[in-house]
């Protein structure tokens, strides 16, 4: 882990890689519930602690599928 200044000059700490979700909210194609758990949790596992989602990510699935996951972990 590392801590790092954001752009907007606040420092957090969080991984050097990161997962893009706009595949779990079926951006792209169709992502079931239990293929985006399997995704994130899998993710998790190995250490990605930066998610990068957006409002226009499947109208905010992905937003809610971090939510999610979020509620089943602590970073």
């Amino acid at each position: 882990m590392t801590t790092q200044a954001s752009g907007s000059g606040r420092l957090h700490s969080g991984s050097k890689i990161g997962l893009a979700t706009s595949d779990i909210g079926t951006m792209n194609q169709q992502v079931s519930e239990q293929q985006a758990e399997a995704i994130l949790e899998r993710a998790y596992a190995v250490g990605v602690r930066n998610f990068d989602t957006s409002p226009f990510n499947g109208r905010g699935l992905s937003e809610l599928r971090l939510v999610l996951l979020c509620h089943n972990y602590s970073a």
